[in-house]
């Protein structure tokens, strides 16, 4: 069988690959345990935030090598189900997620955060902590153009 050159140049231009170390930076045994993180962002000081989903609820920020959650009161919401603005206000340790499935931070410093279960999208000042709903009615449905 005659060979290619051009797949015999392909193959030898191919850099050889090392296994990559994988490094755990937040969750045990660096941390706290951390239940289910879905997703994660930063903001413009290099601070890791991020969300669990259905187990805990919870938000969490990781910065300077230490772990806090800042929002969020954990819980398992197959167990347990709540109003979907339950706790928006300046308390954000009283604010009541179900399922977060994502957290994108602004450049204003808010969190925007997919409360997937509760059916809305909450903000989240991460300056001063309050938590407001700015989308969705709490109920699975098309609310309109005009609607929040």
């Amino acid at each position: 069988m005659k060979s290619s050159g051009f797949l015999t140049t392909l193959i030898l231009a191919l850099p050889s690959f090392a296994a990559a170390a994988v490094e755990v930076i937040v969750g045990a045994p660096v941390t706290e345990p951390v239940s289910e993180p879905f997703s994660v962002d930063f903001d413009q000081k290099g601070a890791l935030y991020g969300v669990e989903f259905s187990k805990s609820n919870r938000v969490f920020k990781l910065a300077n090598g230490k772990l806090e959650f800042i929002a969020g009161i954990q819980h398992d919401n197959e167990k347990t189900r709540k109003v979907a603005d339950s706790g928006d206000g300046a308390d954000p340790l009283k604010a009541w997620f179900n399922g977060m499935h994502d957290i994108q931070i602004a450049p204003d410093g808010k969190a925007i955060i997919g409360d997937s279960f509760s059916h809305v999208i909450r903000e989240m000042d991460l300056s001063t902590g309050a938590v407001k709903t700015i989308a969705g009615t709490g109920k699975a449905a098309f609310g309109g153009d005009d609607g929040p």
